[in-house]
């Protein structure tokens, strides 16, 4: 009797760990892909502040180079001038918003990251300290009927 109760807990515990592996893996994959996207954002970044410095380091040529325009010219192409330096401030003022809209996001990513791992662990550690104690205990009535049967 103590042999198929001790059977049935060892049963439970395959169960538990199997459950508890099954878990685990289908949150890693869930994880998987929130790093996935999390690397995608990240290489966004990379080329909008690759875009932005570029855009800032033009923007700064022009402006160098207007130093050595002689005035009358400066003067009759100040129209000109102008729509280009409204151009360039457009432009490193919708990149500046794209960066941060993709910081935000990489960060938001980062938060769900965290929170799937967390999810992962209050859901499968729990079925793998209970497997493991299913086993010990499983294991211990194992060990006690087995030295009686040796002995007679």
């Amino acid at each position: 009797m103590v042999r198929k109760i001790a059977s049935l807990v060892l049963l439970l515990a395959a169960v538990a760990a199997i459950a508890g592996a099954i878990r685990w893996r289908s949150a890693s994959a869930q994880i998987g892909a929130l790093d996935r996207e999390r690397n995608a954002l990240q290489a966004q970044l990379d080329t909008t502040r690759s875009e932005l410095r570029q855009t800032g380091l033009r923007y700064r040529g022009f402006l160098s180079g207007m130093e050595s325009i002689p005035d009358s010219i400066r003067m009759a192409q100040a129209g000109a001038t102008m729509q280009q330096t409204n151009l360039y401030r457009k432009a490193i003022t919708t990149l500046e918003g794209e960066e941060r809209r993709l910081a935000r996001s990489i960060e938001k990513t980062g938060r769900e990251i965290a929170a799937a791992q967390a999810r992962r662990r209050s859901t499968a550690l729990p079925l793998a300290v209970v497997a493991g104690a299913l086993l010990l205990t499983g294991g211990g009535l194992l060990a006690s009927v087995r030295p009686r049967r040796l002995a007679s």
